[in-house]
């Protein structure tokens, strides 16, 4: 019997042996290494929460810091109308030194500007949105019912249901409820806007400075606040309005200790629309001086650190 089945299972040896070769298509998963192509390789994600090992690619501050250790900064944009576009250039000559904004705060026309950098997080794209905004603006009055209803059209269709706090960059607009000025991150963003646009409840800015709002903004973790006024040196409105030249005039003296004010030494109107590169050209050396003031406040903190 043993006999039998060792004489049975070499027969069925030699047999499978002589059937070895190519196996049959579709019978196994084969992969030609020789036919592969280039693959697209997945970076990983940067973590904050990371504190071990080398620092990753992008993760470093503009000194070369750990993001860890890093400052947080908040930028806050004083109103300045159809000058808030020279923000733009501010944003690109901070973007050249590598310096990354956290908070970025703003009211009036500025608010605008300053919601669209939360938003995207890179200067271009506020230029080619604010570019889109001038052009549906035209030579509407500004603040008037038909101007208002364009600008509010324009940060619903852009912003929709998002919210001060779902944006790349936290965004503070601050509004006046009850005599106080109140910061909610959870209102939507176009709603903020609205409201910080409407010049016309003067207690809005009247009472602007009248509150520590650097406090408040400290109070979301920002270890410095930088405030830049890119309002002209002196100034003009091309359809004379009482009012606003009220505000602007004293917005600009009441934040002369605190801010850093390009003092623009030039005879455009504030409320007359130019071609973007004109109001960037015009901003870009003070804006250059601004961030280097902030590149500089940085690095000493990093060096004493």
């Amino acid at each position: 019997m043993n006999v039998s089945v060792s004489l049975l299972a070499a027969i069925l040896l030699l047999w499978g042996c002589s059937h070895i070769g190519e196996p049959e298509k579709n019978s196994l998963s084969v992969v030609d290494f020789e036919d592969m192509g280039p693959r697209k390789v997945v970076q990983i994600e940067n973590k904050k929460s990371i504190d071990y090992g080398p620092p990753l690619e992008g993760d470093e501050g503009p000194e070369g810091e750990d993001s860890n250790n890093r400052p947080v900064l908040a930028l806050d944009l004083l109103p300045s109308l159809y000058f808030s576009i020279g923000y733009v250039s501010t944003i690109k000559e901070l973007e050249k030194k590598n310096i990354r904004v956290d908070i970025v705060s703003s009211f009036g026309f500025s608010s605008v500007v300053a919601a669209l950098y939360a938003k995207y997080g890179t200067a271009n794209m506020v230029e080619w949105k604010m570019f889109e905004l001038f052009q549906k603006l035209g030579d509407k009055k500004p603040f008037s019912t038909e101007w208002r209803n364009i600008l509010n059209s324009f940060t619903e269709k852009e912003f929709k249901e998002l919210k001060l706090n779902q944006l790349q960059k936290v965004l503070i607009i601050p509004h006046i409820k009850s005599g106080e000025i109140r910061l909610d991150l959870s209102e939507k963003v176009s709603d903020a806007i609205s409201k910080a646009v409407n010049l016309s409840n003067k207690s809005s800015l009247m009472t602007f400075n009248r509150y520590d709002y650097s406090k408040k903004l400290a109070s979301y973790g920002a270890d410095h606040i930088f405030r830049i006024s890119l309002l002209p040196e002196k100034i003009s409105f091309k359809r004379p309005d009482g009012f606003l030249f009220g505000v602007f005039s004293r917005i600009k003296s009441s934040t002369h200790e605190d801010t850093f004010s390009a003092n623009l030494k030039s005879s455009d109107y504030m409320d007359a629309l130019e071609n973007i590169s004109d109001y960037l050209n015009l901003v870009k050396t003070p804006n250059e001086a601004f961030a280097k003031m902030v590149f500089e406040t940085v690095s000493l903190e990093a060096g004493n650190n």
